[in-house]
């Protein structure tokens, strides 16, 4: 009786480790230019000189314009929820297993227009409430092509 419960510990160990590491990217930005993941990403999450000119760019692809919201196919939106699984081996038989879900993430990005596109990050972790990632509208191409000159409003994190 007891194998049973190791059995479906080991089993969810080995689906633990064998599940994709977070990316922290937006598959439908893969989807939207037709790509791999790796178009824009090396070691997730980090962007490779493309990813950092599509992202600086409006989340467009060079010498492109931006999309109205109601002409993307896909909603550009990803989530990652992390669980959390404990196994107590007690000796007196009474073994116990329970599974938590300590923490949501959603991040979003997209363009709302030929020049203005927008990122978002929420997280919400188990009782430690809401915590505001970099969210942010940016107006692309005020001077010049391919984001010669771009604005952002809102909270933003450099890449350097």
């Amino acid at each position: 009786m007891r194998t049973i419960p190791k059995l479906a510990l080991l089993a969810l160990v080995t689906a633990a480790w064998l599940a994709p590491r977070p990316a922290q990217a937006i598959p439908a930005f893969a989807r939207q230019v037709k790509q791999k993941c790796t178009y824009c990403h090396v070691a997730f999450p980090k962007l490779n000189e493309f990813g950092l000119t599509f992202k600086t760019n409006g989340y467009r692809l060079p010498g492109t314009k931006g999309k109205d919201v109601w002409e993307i196919p896909a909603w550009p939106v990803a989530a990652v929820a992390e669980i959390e699984g404990v196994w107590d081996d007690h000796r007196d038989g009474n073994d116990t297993f329970t599974i938590a879900q300590p923490g949501v993430e959603v991040f979003w990005g997209t363009t709302f227009g030929p020049k203005i596109s927008a990122f978002g990050e929420i997280k919400v972790e188990r009782g430690q409430g809401a915590d505001l990632g970099p969210v942010f509208v940016q107006f692309d191409d005020l001077a010049g092509e391919n984001g010669l000159l771009n604005l952002k409003v809102g909270v933003y994190d450099l890449d350097f």
